[in-house]
């Protein structure tokens, strides 16, 4: 046989005993899993990177304070932060400089001051919605017309009162209570020619001793501790304390008055003919409400035009 045909015989049994070369190498190894883990497959844990600290932001840059504009010289403002200091230097030295320097402030101080209340004059005269004088007469001969037009208003406010309401007057015995009944005949009930303010004004009148047991009764309901106390009484549920002790008739009567404004029994036009120094004054609800505004005068001029528009 030639050494060729021996030669194709004997890889063709090799081939035939080891099948072929391709199928060998597909076939699944026993240490495929553990390709990659080492030497006598030891297994390598994956290094572990350090975590990166977050850089620190730095903080941002300070705003620029906005630049602090001059005092005028001579200004208000001026001279509240420098008389103080003139001052001071006068009296811890009080040489002839120190001191003239102080008081040509002052000189210059009370100059501005005329200045400032000559305008106002001029402004007050000339708008009516400043003008004091419109509310309130200033003038002398016209205060006592005033005065009795507010003594006419009280008068008709309590004759209104009276017809509504009842004075209650405690009472104790007169051993206990000396003043309590010419308190009574004087102030309150008094006669046909000298008419105290609960005959005068028609109230229901009564008398309380707090030595019988329905005074005694009402008395500690009340909560009274001192005679002779006097209490206005509006039904079904009004009952407001006047006074504790003597009082004297016009006291009274401005007492009689508040208690009726405070529980809200007086009408409104009582309570402005009795009190005309209220007339014009803005309550708090219509001074409420103004945007505020980073300019003062704006806010001001708003509030003008609402004062000429309520009054």
């Amino acid at each position: 046989m030639k050494p060729s045909a021996k030669l194709f015989l004997l890889l063709g049994g090799v081939a035939g005993l080891f099948g072929p070369v391709n199928s060998f190498s597909a076939r699944p190894s026993q240490f495929d899993d553990f390709k990659g883990d080492g030497y006598y497959w030891y297994k390598k844990e994956p290094e572990v990177k350090p975590e990166e600290k977050p850089k620190p932001v730095p903080p941002p840059a300070p705003t620029p304070a906005p630049a602090k504009q001059e005092t005028k010289a001579l200004s208000a403002e001026w001279f509240r932060v420098n008389m103080p200091k003139l001052l001071d230097a006068a009296i811890d030295d009080p040489s002839k400089e120190n001191v003239a320097n102080y008081m040509y402030a002052q000189r210059v101080l009370l100059d501005k001051s005329q200045n400032f209340s000559s305008v106002v004059k001029e402004v007050v005269a000339m708008d009516p919605f400043l003008d004091e004088n419109n509310r309130v007469p200033i003038a002398q001969f016209a205060q006592p017309a005033f005065e009795r037009g507010i003594s006419s208003a009280k008068t008709a406010a309590l004759d209104y009162l009276g017809s509504q309401a009842g004075l209650w007057v405690f009472v104790d015995d007169p051993e206990k209570c000396s003043a309590c009944e010419g308190y009574v005949n004087n102030i309150l009930v008094g006669s046909r020619a000298n008419k105290g303010i609960a005959l005068l004004h028609n109230f229901d009148f009564r008398k309380i001793n707090v030595r019988t047991p329905e005074g005694s009764a009402a008395a500690k309901r009340l909560g009274l501790k001192v005679t002779p106390t006097t209490m206005l009484v509006i039904p079904p549920k009004g009952y407001y304390l006047v006074s504790q002790g003597l009082m004297s008739q016009p006291g009274l009567a401005d007492r009689l008055l508040i208690a009726a404004k405070t529980g809200g029994h007086l009408p409104k036009e009582y309570i402005e003919r009795t009190n005309p120094y209220n007339k014009g004054v803005l309550s708090t609800d219509e001074m409420s409400g103004l945007e505020a505004n980073k300019d003062p005068a704006e806010v001001i001029k708003s509030m003008r035009d609402r004062i000429k528009g309520i009054q």
